[in-house]
């Protein structure tokens, strides 16, 4: 049963998508659609004070290089809104994957296993649940994770940061919604 949850797992890719938190932006009553497009309610709210509909809430922001690994940003992570991981900005991960140390303090219990294709050759990963994760304005929830056995830091794939174009700068990874 678990192989089968891990590889329908990773024939949807993984597929869940990331919810940008932030302040309310603009005056006004309104709400943000799953494309980041406002949704004016001031006829719901009483008030006269309208938001130009279609207009984008969620901004581009930037989270800080803390250091780099042979090139590739590393940028602090928050789990569970407890506990921070160093992890590499790795724009050629389609999935995050974590240290066995961190699924350890992290108290990851094993739902089951995936097997990827990796560049030292086909690999089992154990996969687990982590009930939040966010960097900067992103936030996730209940994403699956693999456990990779070998490695010493983690990588933050597209599974969480799939919907925001990134441009790495000098001392920042910025973030921009996709529109």
């Amino acid at each position: 049963m678990a192989k089968l949850f891990s590889s329908l797992l990773l024939a949807i890719g993984f597929s869940v998508s990331p919810i940008a938190v932030l302040a309310q932006s603009q005056q006004g009553c309104y709400m943000t659609d799953s494309n980041g497009r406002v949704v004016s309610l001031g006829h719901l709210c009483g008030n006269s004070t309208n938001v130009n509909p279609g207009s984008t809430a969620v901004s581009s922001f930037e989270v800080p290089i803390k250091r780099r690994d042979r090139g590739t940003p590393v940028i602090d992570v928050m789990f569970n809104n407890q506990q921070a991981f160093e992890m590499l900005v790795d724009t050629g991960a389609s999935h995050t994957v974590i240290t066995p140390a961190m699924a350890q303090r992290l108290g990851l219990e094993p739902v089951g296993v995936a097997q990827a294709d990796t560049v030292g050759g086909p690999m089992v990963f154990p996969l687990g649940l982590v009930q939040s994760m966010s960097a900067g304005r992103i936030q996730m929830r209940d994403l699956m994770v693999a456990v990779a056995p070998t490695m010493d830091i983690g990588l933050l794939g597209q599974d969480f940061y799939g919907s925001y174009d990134i441009t790495i700068r000098e001392n920042t990874v910025e973030f921009r919604p996709r529109q």
